[in-house]
């Protein structure tokens, strides 16, 4: 019984992730950040070779200093900006949602997140925001 709810959950996954337009195939594999800024202060080198980003469908896992946090993408192409929700399990029992918008464009993926908990509008962060982007290459 526990292996049909569990393949059930998993076809489920499967279904909702190819849904709208919201394939992770071009994103899949290792990203690693070329850029980060945080309310308008770019991230020094050091904190940016300390990151590395993994993509699979529409799992990821993100090490960052050392410290590494798993979730689940959904991706929305419908929406211009295209849009991304990131939910990352803190704990046993906190979740936490992230809602960016991203594109990919020659190569580079940006991502832009507003920690006040609604999509940004566009790809800008100022001093004093919430808002961090983060810009990705892949890795070879």
């Amino acid at each position: 019984m526990k292996l049909l709810i569990s393949s059930m959950v998993l076809l489920f996954g499967c279904l909702i992730s190819l849904a709208d337009g919201k394939k992770s195939e071009p994103f899949d594999g290792t990203w690693m950040p070329t850029k980060a800024i945080f309310a308008g202060e770019a991230a020094p080198d050091e904190f940016l070779q300390a990151v590395k980003l993994q993509v699979m469908g529409d799992r990821y896992k993100i090490t960052i200093q050392g410290d590494v946090q798993e979730g689940i993408m959904t991706f929305d192409q419908s929406k211009t900006p295209k849009r991304l929700k990131i939910v990352t399990r803190e704990s046993a029992d906190s979740v936490k949602t992230d809602y960016c918008i991203y594109e990919l464009k020659g190569g580079e993926w940006t991502i832009c997140s507003d920690a006040s908990g609604d999509y940004p509008k566009d790809f800008k962060t100022v001093k004093g925001s919430k808002t961090t982007i983060f810009t990705y290459k892949k890795a070879k």
